[in-house]
């Protein structure tokens, strides 16, 4: 279920990348070692696996070729929610092998496990915000943040399929 989730995408699950790298790698070793072993002769299965193995080698490099261009996120603090709800903030550092300078992201956690959701709600190249905090945590869940300079953005997050709007900052 976890998998079908995944590809089709409608809901921002946090562990995405990873459940679908290993449900298109499981799908090519199933579609191509399966009717191998139809076959009565040795030599025929041997050769399924091996044709398994040869479309699988494409998709593990291209995974790992992935994870080696994919930003880094090192949380640098987190908010939690109030006391019984699943819903917190984590403020980021976004570090990309490029180094193309400093960015910072809060990203919103709800709920723990395979079915974590994550929803990213500010990004901005600089340094981290300030304050991050709850202004409401029904929905729509509203997220105040006062970065670097000492402006203030309320950060608006809506429904399944998160819509994020942000009113303009104050200073």
């Amino acid at each position: 279920m976890v998998a079908g989730i995944a590809l089709d995408g409608p809901v921002p699950l946090r562990h995405l990348g990873t459940v679908r790298a290993v449900t298109v790698g499981v799908a090519i070793v199933l579609l191509t070692v399966l009717p191998g072993w139809r076959l009565r002769r040795r030599g025929g299965r041997v050769a399924a696996v091996a044709a398994g193995m040869l479309a699988l080698a494409p998709w593990l490099g291209l995974c790992w070729l992935g994870s080696l261009i994919t930003p880094e996120r090192v949380p640098l603090a987190e908010v939690h929610g109030p006391p019984g709800s699943a819903l917190r903030l984590t403020v980021l550092d976004v570090r990309t092998w490029a180094g193309d300078g400093h960015t910072s992201s809060i990203r919103l956690h709800a709920g723990d496990g395979p079915f974590a959701r994550e929803t990213p709600v500010w990004t901005v190249g600089g340094p981290p915000p300030r304050d991050v905090r709850f202004v409401a945590t029904q929905d729509p869940v509203v997220v105040g943040v006062t970065d670097a300079a000492g402006c203030g953005q309320r950060i608006t997050v809506t429904g399944l399929r998160p819509a994020v709007s942000a009113d303009p900052p104050v200073c």
